[in-house]
């Protein structure tokens, strides 16, 4: 199985509001490549995978059955749909996605007179 290696690696868990319950839609892998044997990435593109069907260690297999191997123990992010939806269109980093989310917050909150 050819095999695509990459580097800062986020496990991002995304959620979304569905009849006034949060619902678990599934965790997705995001990162940089490094070396892809499947000629699919260039070198330092920033990779947004399909649903993670199973992890062992630092291997990632995808429910479409891409391999992915992270060169160090993954970060976590919890993050809503809709920002997933924003993330993967900009192929945006989590950090991004992150300063976006405070923005927004700090924007919208109420102001107090």
């Amino acid at each position: 199985m050819k095999k695509t290696f990459l580097t800062e690696v986020t496990i991002l868990s995304i959620y979304d509001l569905q009849n006034e319950e949060v619902k678990f839609l599934g965790n997705v892998l995001t990162g940089i490549c490094v070396i892809d044997e499947t000629k699919r990435f260039k070198r330092d593109f920033r990779i947004i995978t399909s649903l993670i069907q199973k992890q062992n260690n630092l291997e990632f297999i995808t429910k479409k059955g891409s391999c992915y191997i992270a060169d160090t123990e993954a970060s976590q992010l919890d993050i809503k749909l809709s920002e997933f939806v924003v993330m993967r269109h900009f192929l945006l980093s989590p950090s991004e996605i992150l300063v976006a989310r405070n923005k927004l917050k700090l924007e919208f909150k109420p102001k107090l007179h």
